[in-house]
């Protein structure tokens, strides 16, 4: 089986395409640490890439917004900025590309640590991946 091409971060079948910076399964998503990567497929004809995440309130409050900084393949995307709290989906226009495989990079700033979690947290994430 390859890789898959958007993963949905409560699927048993997209833990093996996490790399570095992932921490455990909280109910439908997972924390990134402030640096994280995976591996996709990029398919034929993929034109956009997609981030659904999660932003507390307490993390607004501790730390400000944080700024997500994505790269496929060493090609860097927009930064996005994300200043409200809840579930939030961004998306980015990407130019034509060949399909294949393609590691994917998070960096976060700036990094949050909750109460009481000796972890370095990014951000929560839903899912993420080419449309």
């Amino acid at each position: 089986m390859g890789d898959l091409s958007y993963l949905r971060i409560d699927s048993p079948a997209s833990l093996w395409q996490l790399g570095e910076g992932w921490y455990g399964l909280e109910g439908d998503y997972r924390w990134i640490a402030p640096a994280a990567s995976a591996r996709l497929d990029r398919p034929e004809g993929a034109r956009r890439f997609e981030l659904r995440l999660n932003v507390g309130q307490d993390m607004l409050r501790q730390a400000g917004p944080p700024t997500v900084r994505i790269s496929l393949n060493g090609q860097n995307l927009e930064p996005r900025s994300f200043r409200k709290s809840g579930w939030q989906e961004a998306q980015w226009d990407l130019p034509a590309a060949r399909p294949g495989p393609v590691q994917v990079t998070f960096q976060v700033t700036p990094g949050f640590q909750a109460p009481g979690d000796s972890r370095k947290l990014g951000i929560a994430v839903g899912a993420f991946g080419f449309r």
